[in-house]
């Protein structure tokens, strides 16, 4: 059965490429972020190959461009959400070390991503049992996240 999940979740490789372009020139400009999200929505029936790209660009990222990344998560969840749970099952999988990272390596963000679950529970993007584990992982001692690679 795993097979043909596999192989329906894979991302062409031109899809990966442009992906991986627009991830690359990721800003925090609201229309690179819409943009993205709207070109990862496009693959809804592909999330997890869309989301193992997002958290493999993620984690190459510097620190400051995190937060962006989280906010094309959000962007994405939020507009496919009508269509079924393909992105937020597929962000369940790694969101939560994603808001980890972020607020270890930029604690002053902190705000920003407590103010983000705020909205994801008023909205009812993530259930609330996924919602009530990212506050708790967030809540741990993060130091053992360490400072980011340095990537130019």
């Amino acid at each position: 059965m795993s097979d043909s999940k596999t192989v329906e979740e894979e991302l062409s490789s031109m899809m990966k490429r442009k992906l991986s372009e627009k991830m690359s020139g990721l800003d925090a400009s609201m229309d690179k972020i819409t943009g993205l999200s709207k070109m990862m929505g496009l693959n809804y029936h592909k999330a997890k190959g869309a989301v193992n790209l997002w958290w493999e660009k993620f984690q190459v990222a510097s620190p400051n461009r995190y937060l962006t990344f989280i906010y094309v998560a959000n962007d994405i969840m939020q507009n496919t959400r009508r269509m079924g749970t393909n992105f937020i099952d597929a962000f369940s999988t790694v969101l939560s070390r994603a808001l980890c990272i972020t607020v270890a390596r930029n604690p002053k963000l902190r705000g920003k991503i407590d103010r983000l679950l705020q909205v994801w529970g008023e909205r009812k993007v993530v259930n609330a049992t996924s919602l009530a584990s990212f506050r708790a992982d967030l809540s741990q001692d993060l130091s053992h996240i360490g400072p980011a690679l340095t990537k130019t």
